[in-house]
């Protein structure tokens, strides 16, 4: 499939981030998806591709910026937490090991940014919490 409007890819970025981000999503695989992860990135960097393509510089860094505004985003961050927690509740959380608990965490986060400091804050939260 390929994409050459700036325009398509604006709402098939649009959608990933309502079925990844949904409060009550009616596929819970989706969120926490790789595969979803991976083509929301891509979606946003080939935005960004396009956009300097266009030489619209300003709009491209933009749209870098946005991607760094995870710790500004309450509900995107409280809808990663509703996530683990229903992993947690299946003891899905419980049998990834601490790299697969990170790699999780980043694809529940993407297509933003998430540093370290993010992710250790984000499984503190669920270390002592119960199921």
């Amino acid at each position: 499939m390929t994409f050459e409007s700036y325009f398509e890819l604006l709402f098939l970025h649009r959608a990933l981030l309502e079925a990844k981000f949904s409060e009550s999503p009616n596929d819970r695989d989706v969120p926490v998806s790789p595969q979803i992860a991976k083509i929301s990135n891509q979606t946003v960097e080939e935005i960004i591709a396009i956009l300097e393509r266009q030489e619209n510089k300003k709009e491209a860094d933009s749209w870098r910026a946005w991607r760094e505004t995870l710790k500004s985003r309450p509900r995107e961050r409280e809808i990663i937490k509703l996530n683990i927690a229903l992993m947690k509740e299946s003891n899905t959380w419980a049998s990834l090991s601490s790299n697969e608990k990170k790699d999780t965490i980043k694809d529940l986060a993407a297509p933003f940014f998430i540093n370290n400091d993010e992710i250790e804050e984000i499984i503190d939260t669920f270390k002592n919490s119960a199921p």
